[in-house]
């Protein structure tokens, strides 16, 4: 595994555990955060190849927990895992994208405001206008993560977006972030990510 990308791997499994009921079966870093929430699964955290006793593990933590058995791989680590998940059943349903970006050469900040929040319920509830109905559950277990900042975008002092950052391992990691309806295109991601 290249060295970006087993570091992005550490960090995203450390950050995974660090919300809800954690366990780590090998390599893979489990999370229950609450009953139905997507953020309820595993990440692999590239240290070392995934074995049969650790998937077993993971699926009886998952059974425990009535969630589903969804784990994250980043690329490198699919291909040797790929014989072992495809036997225990696992198909892949989706393919989430990482862009890794040296943080020394940076275009210029946008103009808008962009204010640390302490109110993190209240951001929860805007975060979750912009992702829309049913996601304010997920919202709210966002604000509440240790070790995570709350920001907001504001044009002309109106809240226009979210985003919520972590540092993990020398890896910055933004997530959480939406624009609200009737706010976007108006810079307030690329200004939350400054």
């Amino acid at each position: 595994m290249n060295d970006p990308i087993r570091q992005l791997a550490r960090a995203e499994a450390a950050a995974h555990g660090r919300g809800g009921t954690r366990a780590q079966f090998g390599p893979l870093v489990a999370a229950h955060h609450g009953p139905g929430l997507p953020l309820n699964s595993a990440w692999h955290d590239g240290s070392a190849p995934l074995v049969e006793a650790d998937l077993l593990a993971f699926e009886t933590f998952s059974a425990a927990h009535d969630m589903p058995t969804t784990l994250h791989l980043l690329a490198p680590s699919v291909n040797d895992a790929l014989p072992l998940l495809t036997a225990r059943g696992y198909t892949l349903t989706y393919v989430l994208h990482a862009y890794t970006h040296d943080l020394r050469d940076l275009p210029p900040a946008p103009t808008l405001a962009v204010r640390c929040s302490d109110d993190p319920d209240g951001w929860a509830a805007l975060s979750a206008q912009g992702f829309g109905p049913g996601s304010e559950a997920v919202m709210r277990v966002v604000a509440h993560l240790p070790d995570t900042g709350l920001y907001q975008a504001h044009v002309d002092g109106q809240p226009a977006g979210t985003a919520a950052l972590s540092l993990t391992e020398g890896v910055a990691a933004l997530f959480g972030t939406s624009t609200l309806p009737g706010r976007r295109g108006l810079g307030a991601q690329t200004a939350d990510r400054k």
